[in-house]
C-alpha cells in the first residue's frame, strides 16, 4: 500500500496518494466480490478499474488516475473457492507492491502468470482438502507446485500462499514434498523420485497422516532415498551391495520394505522412529521433524541395536 500511495504522490500530489493507498488496500476486496459475480471476462476487467478508479477519486482526479495503477494490473481469481480467491488476492497485492514504481509490463505479465498458477494450485489444494484428487488431479498439482517453488523460496511459504494458512509445520512440509514425488536438495533444487502419491496429498490438505501405514512407507522410502543417505551408504560405503541395491528407487522400494515389515520398532524421546530389519541387516532412522531420516546397515549388528533406545512404545 505505501508503494502505492508513494506512487499518486509523484503522479498527483497529496489527493494521488491519498487515492492511490486506498486502491492498493480495497481493490482486492472489491475484485473478489466482482468475480463472484461470474461476468464475461472484457466486462470484469471494466468493472474492477472503474470500481478502482471511484476507490481512487477519494483523492480527487489525480488519486483516481493512480488508483487505476493498482487496477490496470489486479489479477481477480475465478476460482469457485472464496478461500482461494482472497489467498491468490493477498498474493498479487502483496507482489505488485513490492514491485511498486519500477514494475515494466514484463513484471506484470510474471505476476499474472504465477497468481493463474497459485490459483489453480489453490482450487486443487481446495478439492483434495474437500473431497480426493484424481490421478490427473495430482499430477496437476505436483507440476504446479515444482513450478512455483522457486518463487517462494522455502516449501513453508509456497504451502502458506497455496492454502492461507499462517503457521505451516516442519513435519507437514516434508510429507508434502514427499507425496508431491520430489524431496528437496541443497541450493533449494527439486530431485524427482516418482510420480505423486494421491492419498498423500489429500491426507496432507485434510491436515493428516495419511490413511495407510503402506503410505507412511512409501513416503519414508522416498525421503531417505532423496537425501544424504543414498550418497554416504549406498555409493560412498556399498553397503547395501549384497542387496543389489544401486539406483535410488532400488534404495526407496527397500526403505519402504523395511518399515512396512520391520523385525522390531524403537522410539527416541524427540518424536524419530527406528525401523529393524535383522533380516537384511537394515535400520531405518526416520525423523519427522525438520532433521533428515536415514537408512543404513550396521557392520556390527547386535552393537549397534543395544546401542539404540530400547523402547518399543511412543511416548
Amino acid at each position: 500500500m505505501g508503494l502505492h500511495a508513494a506512487i499518486g504522490l509523484f503522479t498527483g500530489g497529496v489527493p494521488g496518494a491519498v487515492g492511490a493507498g486506498a486502491g492498493a488496500a480495497l481493490v482486492p476486496v472489491a475484485g473478489e466480490a466482482i468475480a463472484d459475480l461470474n461476468l464475461p471476462e472484457p466486462v470484469r476487467q471494466a468493472a474492477t478499474q472503474l470500481v478502482g478508479m471511484g476507490i481512487g477519486a477519494v483523492g480527487g482526479t489525480a488519486g483516481a488516475l493512480a488508483s487505476l495503477n493498482q487496477t490496470a494490473h489486479n489479477y481477480v481469481s475465478r476460482s469457485p473457492y472464496r478461500e482461494v480467491n482472497r489467498c491468490v488476492s493477498r498474493e498479487n497485492a502483496r507482489l505488485n507492491n513490492e514491485c511498486g514504481a519500477n514494475c515494466t509490463a514484463e513484471d506484470f505479465r510474471r505476476i499474472d502468470q504465477q497468481m493463474a498458477k497459485l490459483e489453480s494450485a489453490g482450487t486443487l489444494a481446495e478439492i483434495g482438502k474437500r473431497s480426493t484428487l484424481t490421478p490427473e488431479q495430482a499430477n496437476n498439482l505436483a507440476q504446479l507446485a515444482i513450478e512455483l517453488a522457486p518463487g517462494y523460496g522455502s516449501g513453508e511459504a509456497l504451502m502458506q500462499a497455496m492454502t492461507g494458512r499462517s503457521s505451516i509445520s516442519d513435519e507437514e512440509v516434508n510429507r508434502f514434498w514427499a507425496a508431491v514425488g520430489v524431496v528437496p536438495v541443497a541450493g533449494g533444487v527439486l530431485r524427482r523420485m516418482g510420480e505423486p502419491a494421491v492419498d498423500a496429498l489429500v491426507a496432507v490438505f485434510k491436515g493428516g497422516r495419511g490413511p495407510a501405514s503402506a503410505l507412511d512407507a512409501q513416503l519414508v522410502g522416498r525421503e531417505v532415498a532423496g537425501g544424504q543417505a543414498f550418497e554416504k551408504h549406498v555409493l560412498e560405503q556399498g553397503e547395501f551391495k549384497g542387496l543389489g541395491i544401486r539406483t535410488r528407487e532400488q534404495f526407496a522400494g527397500h526403505v519402504e520394505n523395511v518399515v512396512n515389515s520391520p523385525s522390531g520398532v524403537r522410539y527416541y524421546k524427540d518424536g524419530r522412529v527406528i525401523y529393524l530389519q535383522e533380516s537384511t541387516g537394515t535400520v531405518v532412522i526416520r525423523n519427522p521433524s525438520s532433521g533428515e531420516s536415514t537408512a543404513f546397515q550396521p557392520k556390527d549388528w547386535a552393537g549397534c541395536v543395544s546401542a539404540l533406545p530400547q523402547r518399543s512404545t511412543p511416548y
